[in-house]
């Protein structure tokens, strides 16, 4: 069964499928937002160690500007282990709008250009790094 969570928040979750042969393996920390709902129900859940997805100092990183015009933004990320960070822009509902994959040593510094110009609004910046969860917000106008 979930644990009672309260209708709205945002959480941390692994996912991992079921198949009619055996179970699958969890996937990657995904931080999800719950804005109000309505499910009733049981379901059957593994607990996640948390301490593998615990959010970095929020001083690490740095976008700017913000408020942005929709075109780009500017990344600046320092303290990261070696290996992949995966960026994503989440939009209001939680779709994830720009994905992008990085090989880094210890920080990044990069102009994050957009395919098509944002729409005016309230995104989240989600930066993944050796199990190391962070979220900022990002304002386009």
């Amino acid at each position: 069964m979930l644990p009672n969570l309260g209708n709205t928040g945002a959480w941390n979750v692994r996912i991992r499928p079921n198949f009619s042969y055996g179970e699958g393996t969890f996937g990657p920390v995904q931080r999800i937002q719950v804005a109000g709902t309505a499910a009733s129900g049981e379901l059957e859940y593994e607990l996640v160690d948390m301490e593998k997805a615990t959010d970095v100092d929020a001083t690490n990183a740095m976008f700017y500007p913000n408020p942005s015009n929709g075109e780009f933004v500017n990344v600046s990320l320092i303290n990261l282990e070696k290996g992949q960070l995966q960026v994503r822009l989440l939009d209001a509902t939680g779709r994830a709008v720009v994905t992008r994959l990085y090989s880094v040593e210890s920080s990044l510094q990069t102009a994050l250009l957009f395919d098509t110009k944002l729409s005016t609004g309230l995104y989240m910046m989600e930066m993944t790094n050796a199990g190391n969860m962070q979220t900022q917000r990002l304002i386009v106008q």
